[in-house]
């Protein structure tokens, strides 16, 4: 999956227009009545989670359900090379990529009570594991870095988790509070390169959504047909 767009800009982005972000906060205001999320949550109502880190302290944070704006979730999407930090609450956040990304383990510890727990987690993960060529252009360099770092506060989740799953089975934690999880994932086949991430081409998008369609369908098999 091959594709050439526009490579990101090698200048601050504080130095041009918030173009981006400000249109991704209409889309979400108009799709998503923020307002009304307090009121709408009930005790059964699916857990959401958003991962950002502050900029300046290096602390993470999870944005979860009624904390939830479109300024959390500009926060989180605010990749620093590309968009300027966001600020939320007099706190100025990048893209939790630093931090728990995603920040899977909150539906292991996070949630109350205990019935509400998860027992499996699918991960869908975007960035390749492994690679079967060394990177040596400057561009592929810096595109497997970024795959890396990505993967790296991933990894950390699902190690903490399985960690949790041991001691459980070893009856260091007690079962009214803990369950043990399963964590499957979908990893990606046809690896993207760095361009492609900015390719806004209706094709290139439809050609994405077939191939998640078809890896979705796959993974389900593979869930209830083993």
């Amino acid at each position: 999956m091959r594709s050439r767009g526009l490579p990101i800009p090698e200048i601050s982005p504080y130095y041009y227009p918030p173009y981006g972000q400000k249109r991704l906060k209409q889309i979400l205001e108009r799709l998503v009545d923020f307002n009304k999320l307090k009121e709408l949550l009930k005790p059964s109502s699916p857990s959401l989670f958003v991962g950002a880190v502050e900029v300046c302290t290096g602390k993470f944070r999870i944005f979860k359900n009624a904390d939830i704006t479109a300024e959390a979730i500009l926060a989180s999407a605010a990749l620093p090379l590309l968009f300027p930090s966001v600020r939320v609450e007099n706190i100025y956040y990048w893209d939790g990529i630093f931090s728990h990304n995603p920040p899977i383990e909150c539906f292991v510890h996070d949630l109350d009570p205990h019935e509400s727990k998860t027992d499996e987690i699918w991960i869908i993960q975007i960035n390749p594991q492994s690679r079967s060529e060394v990177p040596k252009t400057v561009e592929d360099i810096l595109y497997r870095r970024n795959e890396l770092a990505g993967n790296l506060s991933l990894n950390q989740e699902i190690s903490s988790i399985e960690a949790f799953n041991r001691w459980l089975q070893k009856g260091y934690f007690p079962t009214d509070k803990y369950k043990y999880v399963k964590i499957k994932q979908i990893e990606l086949d046809k690896i993207p390169d760095y361009p492609s991430k900015l390719n806004r081409s209706p094709s290139y998008i439809r050609d994405l959504m077939n191939y998640g369609e078809y890896k979705a369908e796959v993974f389900l098999k593979s869930c209830f047909y083993p």
